[in-house]
């Protein structure tokens, strides 16, 4: 069992860190290994998100890559995570290298207690 730390409490801006390898079979039989790569864009940042604003933002932006044949490449996707402290995953965006959306969400309703 491996641990995927996506985010530290005491982080700062510009700070980079990588997830252990996984590595399997493809379908197509070669073996791929695959991290993710972090970096804190921002720590404090103050954002709104569906009208509502949020302070002590932290923005993530991971990047995933893949190793084959002796060379690590990224993949063509970035995944940027906004968390604000105390409520958790406020905003998600996924796009490709060519800046097209894949996905988003962005917080409408929680729950603190």
């Amino acid at each position: 069992q491996k641990i995927l730390l996506f985010l530290n409490q005491n982080i700062q801006a510009g700070a980079y860190w990588e997830s252990p390898e996984f590595k399997d079979l493809t379908t197509f039989n070669q073996v791929l290994t695959l991290k993710y790569g972090y970096t804190c864009l921002k720590t404090n940042a103050v954002v709104i998100v569906n009208g509502n604003a949020f302070a002590n933002v932290c923005i993530i932006e991971m990047r995933p890559q893949l190793h084959a044949e002796d060379q690590w490449g990224y993949t063509n996707e970035i995944y940027t995570c906004y968390y604000a402290k105390g409520v958790g995953l406020i905003y998600y965006k996924a796009v490709n290298n060519y800046s097209f959306t894949k996905a988003e969400m962005a917080i409408k309703n929680w729950l603190v207690k």
